[in-house]
């Protein structure tokens, strides 16, 4: 699935020595966490596939925003393994305090992997560099073990 023109990529990949890391922004918390779906579709290869896209609902409860970084990747991950599809974006994403925590809602668009196309291998996401800042918008850095 490919995105579309009038949407700006707000993410990056950066040097690492082993892994993947990125740094995603955006403008607002919900915003800077819709940017991490979409480096991690770069990274595994989403944005090569031109495939209907599905919707699936997406929840992850935590402790604290960096948490939730790690959270909703590892999230996002399990739904591309589980369900056999690749994530390719997210909408209607809001994060909202809870009790335990902050929690995320929104509503992933996934494509079916073609056979042809395998998906980089992304094993989860890693605690290491993992960062979490807001100053004149948020940013969000955070490396994935390949």
């Amino acid at each position: 699935m490919r995105t579309p023109a009038s949407r700006r990529m707000a993410f990056e990949l950066l040097d690492h020595p082993a892994d993947v890391k990125f740094r995603a922004t955006g403008s607002t918390r919900s915003a800077a966490f819709a940017s991490v779906v979409d480096a991690l579709a770069a990274v595994v290869g989403t944005t090569v596939i031109d495939a209907p896209a599905r919707e699936r609902a997406v929840s992850v409860v935590s402790e604290s925003v960096e948490a939730l970084v790690f959270d909703f990747l590892a999230e996002l991950l399990f739904v591309q393994d589980v369900d056999g599809v690749a994530v390719a974006s997210v909408s209607d994403l809001e994060i909202t305090e809870v009790p335990d925590g902050l929690r995320l809602t929104g509503t992933l668009s996934v494509v079916p992997i073609p056979p042809d196309r395998p998906l980089a291998d992304v094993k989860a996401p890693t605690y290491s560099e993992l960062s979490v800042t807001e100053d004149d918008g948020w940013t969000i850095e955070a490396v994935l073990d390949v």
